[in-house]
């Protein structure tokens, strides 16, 4: 028994006391009711998210099955290769034209790059352009560049400023990679795109179930509705004796039930 409800039993009046227990209940009732909510908007949203993934998935594995299409290998004497126009079959050439174009392009140490500074196709490989773009830093920092098969989706990657024009093929050797990685892309996206839906399906499952005590809700909701009419109409019918006859109302039975709410609150 709540405090209120033991006030509510020491008043000796019955009303009060079904008031105090019908409050009690219902309160009881819409603390999981309100958690009920809340756990339906948080899974609302992340069937919106699933749903944004899986279409974002719809549209990269298109372009994804296009670049698999057109992707060569650069491994031994395969290896081709066009640096900033400028075309080759061997490695070390490659990488020595690379570091030639970055000397050249990339903005010097010291200065700031406010904005992203795209430089455009810098090397075509693997059957795929290469793109590269300096994002922004402040002054005294050194820039990073984005590098990018063009319209490969999820193939960005980030190298810095030293590995460009560093003395070794590191990042010419990424540019393979990555290339030669194109065709695994599209089998991610489509394990990626199944579990987006795997998380949606499920989410919704869980908008459709109604809360567990819904109905016992309900009915404490309109039980206490019947008893505020109860009370409200007492309180009406003490007022107007109360003007016929002059006299101030008795206090004692609305007090009781606004020390009870106080109480409960």
């Amino acid at each position: 028994m709540s405090f209120a409800e033991a006030k509510a039993l020491a008043s000796g009046d019955p009303l009060v006391l079904d008031k105090a227990t019908a409050d009690a209940d219902l309160a009881r009732l819409e603390r999981p009711s309100r958690a009920h909510q809340r756990n339906l908007s948080a899974v609302s949203y992340q069937v919106q998210q699933a749903d944004r993934q899986v279409d974002r998935c719809d549209a990269d594995l298109d372009a994804l099955e296009q670049a698999t299409a057109r992707t060569v290998s650069t491994r031994g004497a395969d290896f081709r290769a066009s640096i900033a126009g400028a075309p080759t079959i061997d490695r070390s050439d490659a990488a020595d034209l690379l570091r030639t174009w970055a000397a050249a392009n990339l903005t010097p140490y010291g200065s700031a790059v406010t904005h992203d500074h795209p430089h455009g196709v810098i090397a075509h490989l693997g059957g795929h352009d290469i793109t590269a773009t300096e994002v922004p830093c402040a002054r005294g920092q050194r820039p990073d560049v984005h590098l990018s098969l063009a319209y490969v989706p999820r193939s960005t990657w980030v190298v810095t400023r030293d590995a460009m024009t560093g003395p070794t093929i590191g990042v010419l050797r990424q540019m393979e990679n990555h290339a030669a990685d194109v065709p695994q892309l599209a089998p991610r996206v489509r394990h990626e795109r199944a579990a987006a839906e795997e998380v949606a399906a499920e989410g919704r499952a869980v908008l459709q179930r109604p809360f567990k005590y819904a109905a016992e809700l309900a009915t404490a909701r309109e039980k206490v509705r019947e008893i505020n009419t109860i009370v409200a109409g007492r309180r009406a019918d003490t007022q107007q004796s109360a003007s016929v006859d002059g006299s101030q109302p008795a206090p004692a039975f609305t007090e009781r039930i606004s020390r009870s709410s106080r109480r409960r609150r």
